[in-house]
């Protein structure tokens, strides 16, 4: 089912209805978010056409995140759990990865920053280490 992000449905403040002028247009048109996962199998990616003939990789399970250290390196390491997930409580119960999400991995926990709903990968930087 499609989502559209437009208001033309919505009553006065009255409380009268208001009678669309037109109808529905495709720059309106929206998509259910993807709610990424930890999967102990391989990465789970879909391929979705956008607006402009582009593509958008969404990711919706992965049990690799890319860790960037201190030292510049980066490495490919395993997702051990989810920590915390700020944007939402109801996210961290559900084990669900956006955004700022702190997962451990066995270098330490990691905080997120790529978006893998919209990028296709897992990419965080390493805020506190298993040896320190």
């Amino acid at each position: 089912m499609t989502l559209y992000h437009w208001d033309l449905r919505k009553r006065k403040r009255t409380g009268g209805k208001k009678v669309p002028y037109r109808g529905k247009r495709a720059y309106e048109m929206g998509r259910n978010p993807i709610e990424t996962k930890i999967a102990k199998e391989k990465d789970i990616v879909e391929v979705v056409r956008v607006r402009g003939g582009g593509i958008k990789l969404k990711l919706k399970a992965t049990g690799f995140v890319n860790v960037s250290t201190k030292d510049g390196r980066t490495q490919r390491t395993e997702i051990q759990g989810l920590v915390s997930n700020p944007s939402n409580m109801l996210y961290a119960r559900r084990g669900i990865i956006t955004k700022g999400a702190i997962v451990k991995t066995p270098l330490g926990n990691v905080k997120i920053t790529s978006k893998p709903s919209i990028s296709g990968t897992l990419n965080g930087v390493l805020i506190s280490s298993r040896n320190a």
